[in-house]
């Protein structure tokens, strides 16, 4: 009885925390940011950060400013900054997703630990909990895949826009980086 009752206040604390959790998540995050923090995602704008200088600021359909002056861009740019603009924006969003399927996870580990409990059949707690679970690893690995259309993007504008060099802040690293753990690994 001793352990059902640590184990149930340890569910309450889950399930609290789960709350919370979900509480802060929302389709209108306030501020999120890429690389390391150098790209930040707030609202409908996406800024670029570089120290020092000043930032660049790209919305959509394509616009670019930086330091405070738009930038003339050729239609193929304005096509390329509107691709990392979108791509960017891409990552809020499946990041978001990311977050609620990892809080379906907790929602569903704490209930299955619940009703096994209370069946006296803990058997079938790990494969509902490891189905959840594929669906966090899913949208997890559209976060990466957006990241490399960013970094596509990025790497289409440096060979075409001069001034937008100093602004490519994602790495190739930080591409083939992403996700790596979400993959499975050979046996060795």
């Amino acid at each position: 009885m001793l352990a059902r009752s640590g184990l149930g206040v340890a569910v309450s604390a889950a399930l609290v925390s789960l709350g919370a959790g979900l509480a802060g998540c929302g389709e209108r995050a306030g501020s999120f940011t890429i690389a390391h923090g150098h790209v930040r995602v707030e609202g409908a704008e996406v800024t670029i950060s570089r120290s020092p200088g000043p930032d660049a600021h790209l919305a959509g359909g394509g616009s670019l400013r930086i330091g405070g002056e738009s930038v003339v861009l050729s239609p193929e740019q304005r096509t390329q900054v509107d691709n990392y603009y979108q791509a960017a924006l891409a990552v809020r969003t499946h990041a978001i997703e990311t977050g609620k399927a990892g809080a379906a996870v907790g929602a569903t580990a704490a209930e299955a630990v619940v009703n096994g409990l209370m069946r006296g059949d803990t058997s079938q707690i790990g494969q509902k909990i490891e189905s959840k679970a594929e669906d966090v690893k899913r949208t997890a690995l559209g976060i990466c895949q957006d990241l490399q259309a960013m970094r596509s993007a990025q790497q289409a504008l440096v060979t075409t826009l001069e001034p937008f060099r100093p602004y490519a802040v994602i790495e190739e690293s930080d591409v083939s980086e992403c996700g790596k753990d979400l993959h499975p690994q050979p046996a060795g």
